[in-house]
């Protein structure tokens, strides 16, 4: 037998466990890049978390600065690492914890293909996830994108694993992983329909299992929700950032490959002076739909450039050009060689496990599968 079919033979009889050691060496090596980087700042999003968390758990408010709460921040990351804050740790201890979902994601992606193509597609479809320089990136940054990632995948493994359930308690664990994911990256809120729908599909108990879905994540959600209208006297559904992105990303010079260097129409700045945070929220939302009811065309050709460049493979990050120290200590062009060279190694590695299991996953998989390693991609994986 040729040398590389012993090595897939090899692979296929052992992939639960060279998977198990490929998450460990993730985990590993993203530690290590924690622990060299120490305490200097990779993204401005983290100063703020670590604000909102101290301010939490010493003062009991969801508030950036001390006594004036606030929305703008989805919470989802910043329960994860409050009790790592309230142990007394920091922001490199709040990094560790973060690179351990890296690992964890790992291991549910595994059992996730291979419950619908073979152990050896499940280890080749692990192995590829850390080609990805941006993964090793997220994972030693405080970003939310590691947790979402984390989530979304435990939320279809869960969903999945209803198909044979006879009770409801995955589908109770499928609405919190849900609920949770929501509150960590609100744009999710575009995939829960499919969702819903793959679970209607795939369960043969589909309709209490679906109702339990729906009102554990629903009720999971609303309890922001009900925090924010006392907080606020008014309706926030999850945060209130959503019309700054909205306007960041149609205002007159928005462009598909960043969002440095916006500046809203002037009279937004003039009319959210000494506005509350709910008020501004709902000025930049309004205006921003009438930068898209002004040219249309326009909105369709942004949305289309942006869509692609969230694929485009520089691996060049707005941390690059803000921070003094950049986004990592690895440059712009040595990612984008790996990336290049991930890309290459992830094609042969689809098609050598398809070629190997000889089958092919159901079609709920097949659409997932994309949607969520683009939804992975979409939240900086």
């Amino acid at each position: 037998m040729p040398l590389f079919l012993r090595l897939f033979d090899f692979a296929g009889r052992h992939a639960r466990a060279l998977a198990y050691l490929i998450a460990a060496l993730v985990v590993l090596a993203a530690w290590t890049v924690i622990l060299q980087t120490g305490d200097v700042v990779r993204s401005f999003d983290e100063t703020d978390f670590l604000e909102i968390t101290d301010n939490l758990v010493n003062d009991g408010m969801f508030a950036e600065e001390q006594g004036v709460p606030t929305a703008f921040r989805a919470p989802g990351t910043i329960f994860f690492i409050a009790p790592v804050i309230a142990l007394g740790g920091g922001l490199v201890e709040a990094r560790l914890l973060n690179a351990l979902l890296v690992g964890l994601t790992l291991v549910v992606l595994f059992h996730l293909v291979r419950r619908h193509a073979s152990p050896f597609a499940a280890l080749v479809a692990v192995a590829m996830v850390p080609l990805w320089p941006v993964v090793l990136f997220a994972a030693t940054t405080l970003y939310p994108q590691t947790l979402a990632a984390f989530l979304l995948v435990l939320t279809i493994w869960l969903i999945d694993r209803l198909r044979d359930a006879p009770g409801a308690g995955r589908a109770v664990l499928a609405g919190l992983a849900c609920g949770a994911l929501i509150l960590t990256t609100p744009i999710v809120l575009l995939l829960f329909p499919l969702l819903v729908l793959w679970l209607v599909i795939s369960s043969r108990r589909w309709l209490v299992h679906g109702l339990v879905f729906c009102l554990v994540s629903g009720a999971f959600v609303s309890s922001w929700t009900l925090r924010n209208y006392l907080a606020f006297d008014a309706f926030v559904p999850v945060a209130t950032s959503s019309g700054y992105n909205l306007l960041a990303g149609n205002s007159p010079n928005a462009r598909y490959n960043t969002s440095l260097n916006i500046r809203f129409p002037e009279y937004v700045y003039t009319e959210i002076t000494g506005k509350s945070e709910v008020e501004r929220n709902d000025i930049m939302t309004q205006a921003a739909f009438a930068e898209i009811a002004k040219d249309p065309d326009r909105f369709w050709r942004l949305y289309a450039g942006k869509f692609a460049h969230w694929f485009h493979y520089s691996n060049s990050l707005r941390s690059d050009e803000v921070l003094e120290d950049g986004a990592a200590s690895v440059s712009v062009g040595a990612r984008s060689r790996h990336s290049r060279l991930a890309i290459g190694c992830r094609s042969g590695g689809s098609s050598c496990s398809f070629w190997r299991s000889g089958s092919r996953p159901g079609w709920p998989m097949r659409c997932f599968s994309p949607g969520s390693g683009s939804g992975c991609r979409l939240t900086g994986w």
